[in-house]
């Protein structure tokens, strides 16, 4: 069965897509044939001895480090080769435009990663966490450059506890990679520095070149403490921050990530505050709860508490001590005049104002509750309620309680 045009087309753009080769690759190249559109998209070719590759440029010059090209311009593209399936052909769509002598840094910079990410020293797993609440930090860059002072700006909003140890550097040119290891080194002998940040403003490939130094990316490896790169722009990367423990894409972005901001630090406190005081209201309350149960258990165990359960408990909580002291002994004066009324009730003196008479033995003064402690003809002292006076006994007879029901009070 014959293949579409389209789809012919579409299988050999597929193939050009699968090839690790064509999807990131450098062209070296004489400019021609260069147009631009509306847009700002740039068409042009490349073009030696012996051969020309059609180029697509979309939105170009958005990379700072792009060249952007005159016709005739030796110059090193970078990209991917596709095919453009409404023109059937291919074509290199380009994302960088270097010129030559650049060019030739840019290998040099692609070789160098290329071995070193060999010998895992960009490997993520080897890399120290950077601390986001530092208290001291070091600082390497130029003493002369606007850098330093935009880090202590933003540190002194965001955290002015923290500490500062600048060991300066120059930043640019042949001795830059060798003075920032001196100053690495200086920061070593400053005792607790949580991390140290290496930073520059922004600039060219060249200017930048010194942090592509393999001298400094092997020490930085072996540094001992979490190293923050930040060198030019978002859109510069080095060696150096390939190989540090993180890299910020400003100054400024560096110091805002090694310190912490005193708001989100006040915010944080608030809510651990509130958290603590749930937990210590949850805490209290389960104590008291718990406490009630002990109390509860108790009562039931004691004796005493059985006669006062249905006490009323004074909530300390709400009153004062006096108040429930003195509310504690009212309780106690009600209940013992109660009981005073029951015990005057209950009284003998009370007994024998109802006609009631006690009698004892006249020798011992023994109470005589039984007709069995008395014999005939002893004498006996009665008290009644106004008084007293003696009697002898004519005859005793012992009776039961029933007996007595039945027979003496018939009549």
């Amino acid at each position: 069965m014959p293949f579409t045009v389209s789809e012919i087309t579409r299988y050999i753009s597929n193939l050009f897509k699968a090839d690790e080769e064509l999807v990131d690759v450098w062209v070296s190249g004489e400019v021609g044939d260069l147009s631009r559109s509306p847009r700002g998209h740039l068409y042009f070719s490349l073009k030696d001895v012996s051969a020309r590759l059609d180029c697509a440029a979309f939105g170009f010059g958005r990379s700072r480090d792009s060249h952007f090209p005159e016709t005739g311009d030796e110059v090193l593209c970078h990209g991917r080769v596709g095919v453009y399936e409404a023109g059937g052909r291919y074509q290199l769509y380009v994302d960088r435009i270097i010129a030559v002598g650049v060019g030739n840094l840019y290998r040099e910079f692609e070789l160098l990663k290329q071995r070193l990410e060999a010998e895992h020293l960009f490997d993520a797993d080897r890399k120290r966490p950077v601390p986001r609440r530092a208290a001291r930090i070091g600082v390497v860059s130029s003493a002369s450059g606007a850098v330093i002072h935009d880090i202590t700006k933003v540190l002194r909003h965001r955290w002015p506890l923290m500490e500062v140890v600048f060991s300066p550097s120059p930043v640019q040119g042949d001795e830059a990679a060798a003075s920032v290891i001196e100053a690495l080194k200086l920061l070593l002998a400053v005792p607790a520095i949580d991390a140290v940040i290496i930073a520059r403003g922004g600039g060219s490939l060249e200017d930048l070149w010194p942090f592509n130094n393999e001298q400094l990316a092997r020490f930085l490896a072996t540094y001992p403490v979490p190293v923050v790169s930040a060198i030019g722009h978002q859109t510069d990367f080095t060696i150096t921050d390939l190989v540090a423990d993180l890299r910020a894409p400003t100054p400024t972005a560096a110091a805002e990530l090694v310190s912490a901001d005193r708001e989100e630090e006040r915010d944080r406190l608030r809510a651990i505050t509130g958290q603590l005081q749930r937990q210590l209201t949850v805490a209290l309350d389960r104590a008291h709860q718990r406490l009630l149960a002990l109390i509860r258990q108790l009562t039931l165990l004691e004796p005493r508490d059985q006669v006062q359960r249905f006490r009323q408990y004074v909530d300390d909580l709400e009153g004062s001590l006096g108040q429930r002291l003195e509310h504690r002994l009212e309780l106690d004066r009600q209940r013992l005049h109660h009981l005073g009324a029951r015990l005057e009730v209950l009284s003998p003196q009370n007994t024998l104002q109802r006609g009631y008479a006690i009698v004892r033995t006249a020798d011992a003064g023994r109470v005589v509750i039984s007709p069995a402690q008395v014999t005939e003809d002893q004498l006996l002292d009665i008290e009644v309620a106004r008084g007293s006076f003696k009697a002898r006994a004519v005859t005793t007879q012992i009776t039961t309680r029933e007996e007595g029901r039945s027979d003496p009070w018939k009549n």
